[in-house]
């Protein structure tokens, strides 16, 4: 075997490799809300984190979620990173947005990963505000499907 054809071969294997990790890396243990809802967001709670999902038939240009029963702490991964969207939290609000005016298409995404502390537990977890923006910052229609006790809880426009 020529040195070309081992060096095309690694580099085949390593994007490869890599196409694996990011697609896994945006995988939820558990499936899409069955749910008659276009819009929606969910959380996918894990024992230090929770994974913020939504699927939309809407372009999105901004997110606010606020928490009560969780700490929420650093964020790593999702289309908002990927996308480069401004980030910011304290222990109760999230907020992201792009100040170059870029938005998360249409689709199911994993839009972040929060490190999150449960003081009451997983299962006391509530979503206390929810809004989203799409173009010009228009509200947009969106439901939350409280994964916890398998239902909506509520709706925002």
């Amino acid at each position: 075997m020529s040195k070309n054809s081992s060096t095309l071969i690694v580099g085949l294997i390593t994007v490869a490799c890599m196409a694996l990790i990011v697609m896994n890396k945006d995988s939820n243990t558990f499936e899409k809300p069955m749910t008659i809802e276009d819009n929606i967001i969910w959380i996918d709670f894990h024992d230090s984190k929770m994974d913020i999902w939504m699927s939309s038939v809407d372009e999105v240009y901004g997110f606010q979620f606020e928490f009560e029963g969780a700490a929420l702490g650093s964020t790593d991964g999702g289309v908002l990173n990927r996308e480069g969207f401004n980030i910011s939290n304290n222990e109760r609000v999230f907020l992201s947005f792009s100040f170059e005016g870029k938005s998360i298409p249409s689709g199911e995404h994993m839009l972040i990963s929060i490190d999150t502390s449960y003081p009451n537990g997983k299962n006391n977890v509530k979503m206390t505000n929810m809004v989203l923006a799409g173009k010009g910052g228009k509200s947009l229609d969106f439901s939350y499907y409280n994964s916890i006790y398998n239902s909506t809880t509520f709706r925002t426009n």
